[in-house]
Protein backbone atom coordinates (compact mmCIF):
# COMPACT_ATOMS: atom_id res chain seq x y z
CA UNK A 1 0.00 0.00 0.00
CA UNK A 2 2.96 2.30 0.84
CA UNK A 3 4.64 1.50 -2.47
CA UNK A 4 1.23 2.60 -4.23
CA UNK A 5 1.29 6.02 -3.42
CA UNK A 6 4.76 6.17 -3.46
CA UNK A 7 6.20 6.26 -7.18
CA UNK A 8 9.86 6.23 -6.26
CA UNK A 9 8.81 3.09 -4.28
CA UNK A 10 8.45 -0.48 -5.23
CA UNK A 11 8.32 -3.78 -3.63
CA UNK A 12 10.31 -6.74 -4.73
CA UNK A 13 9.86 -10.19 -3.04
CA UNK A 14 11.02 -13.64 -3.35
CA UNK A 15 8.01 -16.42 -3.60
CA UNK A 16 10.14 -18.33 -1.53
CA UNK A 17 13.20 -17.28 1.32
CA UNK A 18 16.33 -17.44 -0.64
CA UNK A 19 18.27 -16.11 2.14
CA UNK A 20 20.12 -12.87 3.28
CA UNK A 21 22.43 -12.73 0.65
CA UNK A 22 20.16 -13.46 -2.19
CA UNK A 23 17.59 -11.01 -0.85
CA UNK A 24 20.21 -8.44 -1.16
CA UNK A 25 21.75 -8.86 -4.46
CA UNK A 26 18.30 -8.84 -5.18
CA UNK A 27 16.91 -5.61 -3.87
CA UNK A 28 20.58 -4.21 -4.94
CA UNK A 29 19.97 -5.42 -8.75
CA UNK A 30 16.27 -3.27 -8.43
CA UNK A 31 17.82 0.39 -6.62
CA UNK A 32 18.57 2.98 -9.17
CA UNK A 33 19.25 5.66 -6.51
CA UNK A 34 22.54 7.71 -5.89
CA UNK A 35 23.21 6.01 -2.37
CA UNK A 36 21.05 2.79 -0.97
CA UNK A 37 20.55 1.70 2.70
CA UNK A 38 19.99 -1.14 4.16
CA UNK A 39 18.20 -1.36 7.44
CA UNK A 40 16.55 -4.16 9.17
CA UNK A 41 13.26 -4.78 8.89
CA UNK A 42 12.36 -5.44 12.78
CA UNK A 43 13.68 -2.09 13.46
CA UNK A 44 16.21 -3.02 16.11
CA UNK A 45 18.36 -0.16 14.58
CA UNK A 46 15.59 3.15 14.43
CA UNK A 47 14.49 4.79 10.95
CA UNK A 48 17.00 7.80 11.93
CA UNK A 49 20.01 5.82 11.22
CA UNK A 50 18.74 6.36 6.90
CA UNK A 51 19.52 9.62 7.16
CA UNK A 52 22.33 9.81 9.66
CA UNK A 53 24.16 7.10 6.68
CA UNK A 54 23.13 9.17 3.79
CA UNK A 55 24.55 12.22 5.28
CA UNK A 56 27.53 10.67 5.82
CA UNK A 57 27.95 9.13 2.99
CA UNK A 58 27.63 13.19 1.61
CA UNK A 59 29.92 14.43 3.34
CA UNK A 60 32.94 12.05 3.56
CA UNK A 61 32.22 10.76 -0.52
CA UNK A 62 32.23 7.33 0.89
CA UNK A 63 31.46 4.14 -0.68
CA UNK A 64 30.24 2.32 2.17
CA UNK A 65 28.79 3.92 5.27
CA UNK A 66 28.50 0.85 8.76
CA UNK A 67 26.24 1.82 11.50
CA UNK A 68 28.23 0.12 14.43
CA UNK A 69 26.90 -0.19 17.78
CA UNK A 70 30.30 -1.17 18.82
CA UNK A 71 32.46 2.21 17.89
CA UNK A 72 32.92 4.96 20.29
CA UNK A 73 29.87 6.40 20.62
CA UNK A 74 27.54 3.53 19.62
CA UNK A 75 25.74 1.62 22.07
CA UNK A 76 23.57 -1.59 22.59
CA UNK A 77 20.16 -1.89 24.57
CA UNK A 78 18.40 -5.11 25.35
CA UNK A 79 20.47 -7.72 23.45
CA UNK A 80 20.88 -10.73 25.39
CA UNK A 81 24.97 -10.79 27.03
CA UNK A 82 25.78 -13.81 25.07
CA UNK A 83 24.59 -13.02 21.49
CA UNK A 84 26.01 -9.22 22.31
CA UNK A 85 29.33 -11.28 23.07
CA UNK A 86 29.32 -13.23 19.74
CA UNK A 87 28.56 -10.29 17.92
CA UNK A 88 31.51 -8.20 18.88
CA UNK A 89 33.88 -11.26 18.92
CA UNK A 90 33.01 -12.39 15.57
CA UNK A 91 33.71 -8.87 14.33
CA UNK A 92 37.08 -8.26 15.83
CA UNK A 93 37.49 -12.25 14.76
CA UNK A 94 37.22 -11.13 10.82
CA UNK A 95 39.05 -8.00 11.52
CA UNK A 96 42.41 -9.83 12.28
CA UNK A 97 42.09 -11.42 8.06
CA UNK A 98 41.18 -7.51 7.28
CA UNK A 99 43.91 -5.11 8.87
CA UNK A 100 43.50 -2.55 6.32
CA UNK A 101 39.38 -2.03 7.40
CA UNK A 102 39.63 0.26 10.29
CA UNK A 103 35.84 -0.96 10.80
CA UNK A 104 34.47 -1.95 14.72
CA UNK A 105 31.29 -3.62 12.62
CA UNK A 106 32.00 -5.93 10.21
CA UNK A 107 29.40 -8.37 10.33
CA UNK A 108 26.34 -5.75 10.71
CA UNK A 109 24.02 -5.10 8.20
CA UNK A 110 22.75 -1.69 8.73
CA UNK A 111 24.87 0.41 6.22
CA UNK A 112 24.63 3.15 3.31
CA UNK A 113 25.96 2.87 0.15
CA UNK A 114 27.29 5.12 -2.59
CA UNK A 115 24.76 3.36 -4.99
CA UNK A 116 26.79 3.45 -8.44
CA UNK A 117 29.81 1.65 -6.28
CA UNK A 118 27.33 -0.96 -4.74
CA UNK A 119 25.86 -1.90 -8.42
CA UNK A 120 29.33 -2.39 -9.77
CA UNK A 121 30.49 -4.77 -6.95
CA UNK A 122 29.61 -7.79 -8.88
CA UNK A 123 28.33 -10.21 -5.78
CA UNK A 124 28.45 -13.57 -5.21
CA UNK A 125 27.27 -14.46 -1.78
CA UNK A 126 24.00 -16.06 -0.96
CA UNK A 127 23.81 -15.92 2.84
CA UNK A 128 24.88 -13.47 5.71
CA UNK A 129 28.83 -13.66 4.50
CA UNK A 130 27.23 -10.94 1.85
CA UNK A 131 28.43 -8.49 4.26
CA UNK A 132 31.53 -9.49 4.82
CA UNK A 133 31.91 -9.88 1.32
CA UNK A 134 30.68 -6.04 0.19
CA UNK A 135 33.14 -4.79 3.06
CA UNK A 136 36.30 -6.92 1.46
CA UNK A 137 35.58 -6.21 -2.15
CA UNK A 138 35.37 -2.48 -1.52
CA UNK A 139 38.74 -2.46 0.39
CA UNK A 140 40.09 -4.21 -2.81
CA UNK A 141 38.76 -1.95 -4.98
CA UNK A 142 40.47 0.64 -2.47
CA UNK A 143 36.92 1.76 -1.43
CA UNK A 144 36.52 4.39 1.54
CA UNK A 145 34.46 2.70 4.37
CA UNK A 146 33.58 5.06 7.20
CA UNK A 147 31.64 3.88 10.53
CA UNK A 148 28.53 6.28 11.88
CA UNK A 149 27.84 5.21 15.88
CA UNK A 150 24.51 3.48 16.14
CA UNK A 151 22.17 2.27 18.92
CA UNK A 152 21.11 -1.37 18.23
CA UNK A 153 18.19 -1.99 20.53
CA UNK A 154 16.27 -5.20 20.74
CA UNK A 155 13.76 -3.13 23.54
CA UNK A 156 10.88 -3.85 21.03
CA UNK A 157 11.61 -7.84 19.93
CA UNK A 158 11.89 -8.67 23.55
CA UNK A 159 8.84 -6.64 24.71
CA UNK A 160 6.24 -7.82 22.60
CA UNK A 161 4.56 -11.05 21.12
CA UNK A 162 7.18 -12.04 18.91
CA UNK A 163 10.01 -12.32 20.71
CA UNK A 164 13.31 -11.87 19.06
CA UNK A 165 15.79 -15.23 19.12
CA UNK A 166 19.54 -15.12 18.54
CA UNK A 167 20.13 -15.69 14.81
CA UNK A 168 23.30 -17.44 15.55
CA UNK A 169 23.07 -21.19 15.07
Amino acid sequence: AFAERHRDVRVVSHPVNLGLGQALRTGFAHCAGDYVVVLDADLSYAPSHIETLVETLQATRAHVAVASPYMKGGRVTNVPPVRALLSRWASRFLAAFCPHADVSTLTGMVRGYDGAFLRALNLRSLGVEINTEILYKTLLLRGRIVEVPAHLDWTLQRQGARKRLSSFR
